[in-house]
Parts: structure tokens; C-alpha cells; sequence
């Protein structure tokens, strides 16, 4: 007769196959680092948390120039979309250098 052996096998392994052969522990990474040298550990959080409540007290300062530079990038594509892209007070539009150059091309001249 077939016994059923669910109930008595508390390690988790199915049928006494080992499901980590190799014997690595899963968690030797990061957590074995932090076990091996807790100081380093406690000065990494400890950092990133300071980082985090620096960067949350300046926020609103931050959240205003993002907003300067998005300010600024639109005004750009409006002057770029548009036929104002002088050189300066009193510079030239990009329509009136194209015209002179054609102008040039056409009689041969040198600027």
C-alpha cells in the first residue's frame, strides 16, 4: 500500500530532494554584506535617508526651477517655431539670411 508523506516532511523539500543542491543561501548577497559589516550597513541607510529629507526640505525650491526650465524650454520652441531667430538686438531673421544667400547664389557674388 502507497503512503502519502505530505504532512511529516516540515523542511519543505518534495519527495527528499534538496531544491537548493548547491547549498548557496539565497540571501548572501546584500543581507550577508550588511550582516558581515553592520557599521557600513547603518552609514549607507543612514546617508540615504539624509539624502531623502535633504531633497524633501527642498523641494519647493526645486519644483520651481523645474518649472523655470519648462518656462524657458517653451519660450524656445515658440522662437524657433516663429521667424525670430535673431542673432541679438538688431540681428538678422533666419528669412532674411536664407534670402541673402540666395540672392548671392544667384549672381555669383561673394559676401
Amino acid at each position: 500500500m502507497a503512503t502519502n508523506n505530505r504532512g511529516g516532511n516540515r523542511s519543505g523539500n518534495r519527495g527528499g530532494r534538496n531544491n537548493n543542491p548547491e547549498g548557496r543561501n539565497q540571501y548572501s548577497g546584500v543581507i550577508g554584506s550588511a550582516r558581515s559589516n553592520p557599521l557600513a550597513a547603518a552609514a549607507a541607510v543612514g546617508s540615504a535617508v539624509a539624502a531623502g529629507v535633504f531633497l524633501w526640505s527642498r523641494r519647493n525650491s526645486i519644483s520651481e526651477q523645474i518649472g523655470g526650465l519648462a518656462d524657458q524650454v517653451s519660450e524656445w520652441r515658440e522662437g524657433v517655431g516663429s521667424d525670430e531667430l535673431a542673432a541679438g538686438e538688431g540681428g538678422r531673421t533666419q528669412a532674411e539670411i536664407a534670402q541673402e544667400a540666395l540672392t548671392l547664389k544667384e549672381t555669383g557674388e561673394t559676401a
